[in-house]
C-alpha cells in the first residue's frame, strides 16, 4: 500500500532478518526494549497494552519487571489502568490519561476503597470520563479536593451535579488552593 503511494520511500526498508530460533517470548521481549523505552516508544496506552499482553501470556511482574526498564509500581499501574478501561469498555485510547491519573494516585485510590464499595467509585469515575463530564486528563488530579466535602461528594456520585460542579462547589467553600487575590 505504500509503495503504491511513494515507491522512492518505501521501495526498500532497513530490517533485520531474526533467526528461526527466535520465540515469540523473544520478539516480545524485543518489542519492549524498542517501544516501551526505547528509540521509537509507542504512546503509553500502547505499551500498557503491550504489557497486559505479557501478563495475559502468563509473565509474572517479575519477570516484566526485568525484560522491561521501567519500575514494578509503573508496571501495576499501566496494567490497573489498561484494565480499567477494559472494564468499563473504554474505546477512546485518547482518554488513556485520565484513567492513569485515576489509577496512579494513592490518595484517590484511598477514597475509592475507604468510601466506597469494590470498584463503585471506579465506575462512577468511568462514566464521567465516557460522559465528557470529566474534560481533561489532568482534572482527575480534583478528586481529593471534591471527596474532601462531603456534601460535593455526595451530590456528585448521587448524580445531582456533575463533576465540574462538584468543584465549582468546593471552590465556593473555599475548599481548594486556588487563592482568590
Amino acid at each position: 500500500f505504500l509503495y503504491k503511494r511513494d515507491p522512492t520511500k518505501w521501495g526498500k526498508i532497513p530490517c533485520e532478518i531474526l533467526p528461526e530460533s527466535v520465540t515469540d517470548d523473544d520478539i516480545f521481549i524485543l518489542l519492549g526494549m524498542y517501544h516501551v523505552t526505547g528509540k521509537h516508544p509507542w504512546d503509553p496506552f500502547e505499551q500498557a497494552g503491550h504489557i497486559y499482553r505479557r501478563r495475559q501470556e502468563g509473565i509474572s511482574l517479575e519477570q516484566l519487571n526485568e525484560e522491561l526498564p521501567i519500575g514494578k509500581p509503573t508496571i501495576k499501574n499501566y496494567l490497573k489502568a489498561y484494565e480499567m478501561m477494559r472494564l468499563y469498555n473504554e474505546k477512546d485510547n485518547r482518554k488513556w490519561s485520565y484513567y492513569f491519573e485515576y489509577i496512579k494516585s494513592p490518595t484517590i485510590q484511598k477514597i475509592a476503597k475507604e468510601q466506597f464499595e469494590d470498584g463503585e467509585f471506579d465506575e462512577i469515575i468511568a462514566c464521567a470520563i465516557q460522559n465528557g463530564e470529566i474534560e481533561k486528563g489532568e482534572h482527575i488530579r480534583r478528586i481529593p479536593s471534591i471527596a474532601k466535602s462531603k456534601k460535593a461528594l455526595k451530590k456528585f456520585v448521587e448524580g445531582d451535579v456533575e463533576f465540574n460542579d462538584a468543584y465549582e462547589m468546593i471552590q465556593h467553600e473555599g475548599g481548594t488552593d486556588i487563592i482568590y487575590v
